[in-house]
């Protein structure tokens, strides 16, 4: 039993850095809406979100990870990504 809690402790660290990245990701989004809404772009760009998704397929497989698995969280952020410009682009000043 030991050794599973060390693998849980390690588990826990690489969640709370996995979280730090998630935070920071969501910062450089709401810059990006900002400046998507002064410059009258739309929060869904579906070349730049296919290519994104593509690209992370692709990294997965390099990293010996499931590409579904990988498309699916990388959907997931995107759809939050979107989700939260769309509500930064709609706000009135």
């Amino acid at each position: 039993m030991n050794d599973l809690t060390g693998y849980r402790q390690e588990i826990d660290e690489v969640d709370e850095q996995i979280l730090d990245l998630l935070s920071k990701r969501q910062a450089i989004v709401i810059k990006m809406a900002h400046l998507k809404k002064a410059s009258k772009v739309s929060a869904y760009q579906p070349q730049r979100h296919d290519f994104v998704i593509s690209k992370q397929k692709a990294s997965a497989i390099e990293h010996g990870l499931d590409p579904k698995l990988v498309a699916g969280i990388w959907q997931s952020l995107m759809h939050e990504a979107i989700r939260l410009q769309t509500q930064i682009l709609e706000k009135k000043p």
